[in-house]
């Protein structure tokens, strides 16, 4: 009775881990960025500035943001509330006002979608002077 038990607690460990590894776009949109973190080097803080984030979706169903969560009220992500078909780009679109700030500053974007990889996160660096 002890060696079915091992036997299939085994198993299921086993299937388990199979199925841990399959590749998340099976099936599902998948969303993916030109780049996940953009520097905009020296900026005045009087010059408010446009920043696009270039995004895909490399699965096979449409992709959906859902919400775009931001680190600072000092910049203002615009997205399409639209689906994106497999194989096509789009562009989340953020205004930073640097008015606030002062230095070296990192500012982050959580970006919520249906995505089959989960959250995805991209940054914006900048000097403020």
């Amino acid at each position: 009775h002890m060696k079915k038990t091992a036997l299939l607690i085994l198993l299921t460990i086993g299937s388990l881990l199979a199925h841990a590894q399959q590749p998340p776009a099976e099936g599902g949109a998948v969303l993916g960025f030109e780049t996940a973190k953009i520097d905009l080097g020296k900026v005045s803080k009087d010059a408010p500035k446009i920043i696009k984030f270039v995004y895909s979706n490399t699965g096979t169903k449409p992709l959906l943001i859902t919400n775009v969560d931001v680190s600072c009220g000092c910049i203002a992500p615009e997205w399409s509330k639209q689906p994106l078909l497999p194989d096509r780009q789009d562009a989340i679109t953020v205004r930073f006002d640097p008015r606030t700030k002062q230095g070296y500053t990192l500012l982050s974007l959580y970006v919520k979608s249906n995505s089959a990889n989960g959250l995805q996160i991209v940054r914006i660096q900048a000097e403020v002077e």
